[in-house]
């Protein structure tokens, strides 16, 4: 059920996010605001600044927990999704 997986991907990212400071989630919010989805929209400094929050979610680390879900059959499948 694609429903189980956004909740899982919702909760892994929400746990990694809770090992953030205060600061540095309020900071992420704000660059994330800022940058509308496009990096551009961000100074040089303020681009290593969300470079280093970000490498603090372990975004690899996200990915290897939820990869277990991906390769799950699907419904009608006749094996690992591609």
């Amino acid at each position: 059920m694609p429903w189980l997986l956004l909740l899982q991907a919702a909760m892994t990212v929400d746990r990694r996010r809770r090992l953030l400071s205060k600061q540095e989630r309020s900071r992420l919010a704000q660059l994330l605001r800022k940058s509308k989805g496009k990096p551009g929209n961000l100074s040089a400094l303020e681009r290593e600044e969300l470079g280093a929050i970000v490498t603090k979610l372990d975004l690899l680390g996200i990915g290897r927990e939820l990869m277990p879900f991906a390769r799950a059959p699907r419904a009608g499948s006749s094996g690992p999704a591609e």
